[in-house]
């Protein structure tokens, strides 16, 4: 179980990929 806690920043990171 890796349940990532998804900061501000990764969110932005993650949708800017």
């Amino acid at each position: 179980m890796s349940e990532k806690i998804w900061t501000p920043r990764e969110s932005l990171l993650s949708t800017n990929r």
